[in-house]
């Protein structure tokens, strides 16, 4: 079988793809050779490095999690594959026998390299793995496990009492419930048994590997299944017609050490545990398996050696506020910021020192294959034709971007294998386009962020969100009031001792400055400020951000006091 290693210039990759390739049209001429470029499987990828260059790094975990200033240990690809076969070995011991193909096994634990392990192990016995969040409720993780048929749930350490929270959502399934080995029981000097997986590209590409979900951001998660295929995705775009014309985040990950804080739970954490390492070049680096702290990133990113950084914007708007995060960050040769905007404040902050780049995706499209803008146009991004993208127009300048399914880019359009009956894909994600230079468009939030009120104006609650986010002593913010005449504010204040009129006398110049570029019916009233109580905070999904709906609910009762008192005061008043 012939293996070939991934050139790290464009110009030397058109050697090893045939000319229907190069031009974007997959040929079936090659599609037996098991490891092509945009065309092999991440677990055989693994175990060719192993034995070819065991000694090149693939990613680097803390030596001791509790403190960080240790150091991390390297993890070669001859260790890393050594510590897949250990996994899989287990796993072929623990798990009962196939009843039918592709079943489904759960894991839940700390945020570390066990995932990417148990990932490629479950690839290899042809199993799905389902990564349902902690972070979200019993009941729904226990609809993803229902909705899976997922028989065998795993945990690692204290997910005990999680595990056992969410089964009893399920008194009427029976469960193989098993604790994952420690870390060190895989990534181990002895030796394993190989674990060899044979399928050609052919007979697996489009076999299930991944079960991941979508926040539930409006109602219980939406489970998605990912193929062994659109797992590699990053290595695909390589095919694109336009590939190597334009600058990319392909470019920028070869032989760097890249961090995260986005839990490997998460699509991206998979996507930078597997895809960037394997398919790539570059070098993940684990931090802690506690919470992300902003003290937890910046010391990953200063003992783990870091040179990039992807990042959901509210870590970095932490960061830039500390001197050595600010000097930190300066220091990387890359940040690339997802999730959602960056604030224009945080960013001013950096751009000068390092690169600072905008990356985007979902779960259901996969990565958005942008080219990278200049200094200048840091929050823009200019799409790839091969994406198949397209704006329509919601309101005045912004616009939705729409998917549209095209038979001869069928390879870089994953959502249309989800949904297959779809001939256009709405992402919901809300867009600008620059003033004065077409094509490249700017993500300002979600259409689901416009509040349309009563009176048919409409407001970008993100916009607002982020401006009174800046504020010192706030720590979450969600602007709604779909329907009503004014938007209502809800603010978690981070010093629970602080009491209300203090806060609101505090956050009142933000919300006069943003009061300022609204037209006077739409403008923020102090009577529709509601602060949230110590126990009841905001819900928030892995990026940090507060889940606007589950928010609203939460609060429903007491956003519904503010207005009641709102239109007394009206009625009083005789205000507007």
């Amino acid at each position: 079988m012939q293996m070939i290693d991934y050139p790290s210039k464009p110009s030397e990759r058109a050697k090893y793809l045939p000319a229907e390739v190069e031009s974007g049209v997959p040929s079936m001429w090659y599609s037996s050779w098991n490891l092509r470029i945009g065309f092999r499987h991440i677990p055989q990828t693994i175990d060719h490095y192993a034995r070819t260059a065991p000694d090149r790094v693939h990613s680097s975990i803390p030596i001791d999690p509790s403190n960080l200033a240790a150091g991390f240990e390297d993890i070669t690809y001859a260790k890393f594959a050594n510590a897949v076969d250990h996994c899989a070995h287990w796993l072929k011991g623990i798990l009962p026998p196939k009843a039918e193909p592709f079943q489904t096994v759960a894991y839940e634990g700390p945020k570390d390299i066990r995932y990417a392990i148990l990932a490629v192990a479950l690839a290899k016995l042809e199993r799905k793995f389902l990564l349902p969040s902690p972070y979200a409720t019993p009941a729904a993780q226990a609809h993803l496990i229902r909705q899976s048929g997922c028989k065998t749930l795993l945990y690692g350490g204290p997910f005990r009492a999680t595990i056992k929270r969410v089964i009893t959502e399920l008194p009427d399934l029976d469960f193989q419930i098993a604790e994952l080995p420690d870390t060190k029981d895989f990534v181990s000097d002895e030796k394993a048994e190989s674990f060899e997986w044979t399928k050609t590209w052919e007979e697996a590409r489009h076999y299930p590997w991944l079960l991941v979900h979508t926040s539930g951001t409006t109602g219980l998660p939406k489970l998605i299944g990912y193929t062994h295929q659109m797992m590699v995705a990053w290595e695909a775009a390589d095919l694109m017609p336009d590939a190597g014309k334009h600058d990319t985040i392909m470019q920028h990950i070869p032989g760097r050490r890249w961090y995260s804080p986005l839990p490997t739970l998460h699509v991206v954490g998979m996507y930078v545990a597997l895809q960037l390492t394997v398919l790539r070049g570059g070098i993940c680096v684990y931090g802690p398996s506690g919470d992300t702290t902003p003290g937890a990133i910046l010391d990953t990113v200063r003992y783990g050696k870091c040179q990039a950084l992807l990042s959901p914007p509210a870590h970095l708007e932490a960061l830039v506020n500390d001197p050595l995060g600010l000097k930190t960050l300066r220091s990387l040769d890359y940040i690339y910021f997802a999730g959602a905007p960056l604030a224009k404040w945080a960013a001013e902050m950096l751009l000068g020192y390092t690169q600072l780049k905008a990356a985007i995706g979902s779960t259901e499209v996969g990565m958005y294959m942008v080219n990278c803008r200049g200094e200048e146009d840091w929050e823009y991004y200019c799409f790839r034709e091969s994406n198949g993208f397209e704006f329509e127009r919601v309101d005045g300048d912004w616009h939705e971007l729409v998917v549209v399914r095209k038979p001869e880019l069928e390879r870089w359009q994953q959502t249309f294998r989800l949904y297959p009956d779809l001939r256009v894909f709405r992402t919901g994600d809300l867009w600008l386009e620059h003033k004065t230079k077409p094509g490249a468009w700017k993500c300002v939030g979600r259409t689901d962020d416009l509040v349309v009120l009563n009176h048919g104006k409409k407001l970008n609650a993100i916009d607002i969100e982020m401006q009174l986010h800046r504020c010192p002593g706030v720590s979450g913010v969600v602007v709604g009031g779909k329907g009503q005449s004014r938007p209502f504010v809800l603010v978690e204040w981070a010093d629970e001792k602080v009491d209300h009129p203090t806060k609101l006398q505090q956050l009142w110049p933000a919300i006069d400055e943003v009061n300022q570029q609204c037209v006077a019916i739409v403008r923020m009233q102090r009577e529709l400020v509601v602060f949230t109580a110590p126990e009841k905070k905001l819900p928030r999904n892995v990026k940090g951000v507060p889940v606007r709906k589950l928010s609203e609910s939460l609060y429903a009762e007491e956003i519904g006091r503010a207005y009641a008192a709102y239109a007394a005061w009206r009625s009083h008043s005789g205000g507007a």
